[in-house]
């Protein structure tokens, strides 16, 4: 993967600060909303909904259709012991959607690796971990980007893991005799159909904030910002170094701007709420030659368009900038923490 030059100054003329009071108009740009929402797990939808789980969960109780969204997405984190299964992006802005991307995660932020394909939905089970049975290889090895690793069921399961119902129905099949993964046949191997790895280029540099991926020849970063629109004075104001923004890198002799802002992340103080994604889709259109950007990603994906997969690579990069930044902050105030405790017992101040 190329990457820019480390001394090539930013754009003195940030489109953040001009795109944003546009950001109702479907014709250049989407708009999703992100609330964190119980066990990890994030709702991502493009219309706004209650900033409180509390609040959620009585308007979904209440009117069902109001959170289906089939533009939307959802972020699912299962939870198996002993292990660290993928987190899994979903279509539809529900937990039922279908699966559509695996996001793996790395110890120190250092990397992410995506795994997308339009079988993946019928390789992951009720559990949210990709089956046994449709592991890549027989001894369950990754050798490649796009391996799948599967996950057993096991007999015995832990308090809070993931797939409750799933297993016991799994352990009953096993008792009349009507399951087993031992068996080769059973074994239909799956790979995804394309691996992007997201980067960490210079942790410990200036430019802390920087991941880098590429789609289809071209680089893109994930920046820190502090431009923000002028609107949104309450997120300058307390937390003027949250947010995000997504450039795309062209080559100087093919455009007049080296650095092409494509979409930017505004962080939200709300306990509830992680932000707003905003995607510049014409920007997208200009970047990658692409005719225009289909309204229905619903549709669009199911034939494959690029413009869908597009929406879907941006998407979970986010997840995991977003997921990725709010663990650094929370783990350096633990630290913060934790040092002013060790200086408030040590031996002088007692």
């Amino acid at each position: 993967m190329a990457f820019h030059d480390d001394d090539h100054p930013l754009l003195q003329n940030d489109p953040l600060q001009q795109t944003f009071p546009d950001v109702a108009s479907a014709d250049h740009s989407s708009t999703y909303y992100i609330y964190r929402e119980r066990n990890d797990h994030m709702l991502i939808t493009t219309t706004q909904q209650p900033k409180t789980q509390k609040a959620r969960r009585k308007k979904q109780k209440e009117d069902p259709s109001s959170i289906q969204d089939p533009n939307g997405y959802f972020v699912h984190r299962p939870y198996l012991s002993f292990a660290r299964p993928p987190r899994t992006l979903r279509s539809g802005g529900s937990k039922d959607g279908r699966t559509i991307c695996l996001i793996h995660s790395y110890a120190g932020w250092r990397r992410w690796r995506l795994q997308f394909g339009s079988d993946l939905g019928d390789a992951v089970d009720p559990r949210g971990v990709v089956q046994w049975q449709r592991r890549s290889h027989a001894d369950n090895s990754v050798k490649a980007d796009v391996d799948l690793k599967g996950y057993r069921v096991r007999s015995w399961r832990l308090w809070g893991e993931s797939g409750k119902a799933y297993h016991r129905e799994v352990n009953s099949k096993r008792k009349q005799g009507m399951w087993t993964e031992d068996d080769p046949a059973s074994h239909r191997p799956l790979r995804a159909t394309e691996a992007c790895l997201l980067t960490w280029t210079a942790p410990f540099s200036k430019r802390t904030r920087e991941y880098a991926f590429s789609y289809e020849g071209v680089d893109f970063v994930w920046k820190g910002t502090k431009d923000v629109p002028e609107d949104c004075k309450l997120a300058r104001r307390l937390m003027p170094v949250h947010h995000l923004k997504l450039v795309a890198i062209l080559p100087a002799k093919l455009a007049e701007e080296a650095e092409v802002v494509v979409g930017y992340f505004i962080c939200s103080a709300n306990e509830d709420e992680y932000g707003t994604l905003v995607i510049e889709d014409s920007k997208i259109c200009e970047v990658l030659g692409i005719d225009e950007m289909s309204e229905d990603m619903e549709l669009a994906r199911a034939k494959g368009a690029m413009p869908a997969r597009m929406h879907d690579m941006i998407m979970a990069t986010a997840v995991c900038m977003i997921i990725g930044e709010w663990q650094k902050r929370k783990t350096a105030v633990s630290v913060l923490f934790a040092l002013l405790f060790a200086g408030a017992m040590s031996p002088a101040h007692i």
